[in-house]
């Protein structure tokens, strides 16, 4: 299946041969990890087709200077077979999450937010 252009949110909701699964998630945490850590988009070519080429069929590119976790985390989130790829609970497992987080809640899960002094909190 591939993604089709969207000018609207919206767009395309209602057509159901584009039903979207939870990986599609994980792929979407992948991308956004890449790109807040790295500064571009990790698929971005030249040309829109060379974009879409890489997206089906290259991996993405890793820059020498981002940690071998950070690496790990994002290549395992952009597993191109939707199958393989893992579910956004694995994710939060993967052991580079795991290494800069500092709390547990109630689902085993580390989460940050539970050591954070108030003062860092903004609460309405």
């Amino acid at each position: 299946m591939r993604c089709p252009d969207k000018r609207e949110p919206d767009e395309n909701k209602d057509n159901l041969s584009l039903t979207y699964g939870a990986k599609v998630d994980a792929w979407a945490c992948g991308v956004l990890t890449y790109e807040l850590l790295v500064g571009c988009p990790p698929f971005g070519m030249s040309t829109r087709e060379g974009s879409v080429r890489a997206i089906m069929f290259q991996p993405p590119r890793m820059p020498l200077w981002l940690p071998a976790g950070a690496a790990d985390f994002i290549g395992w989130a952009l597993t191109k077979n939707a199958v393989l790829r893992p579910s956004i609970e694995q994710l939060q497992r993967h052991s580079w999450i795991q290494q800069h987080s500092c709390g547990t809640g109630r689902d085993g899960l580390r989460a940050c937010c539970a050591c954070m002094p108030t003062t860092w909190l903004r609460i309405p």
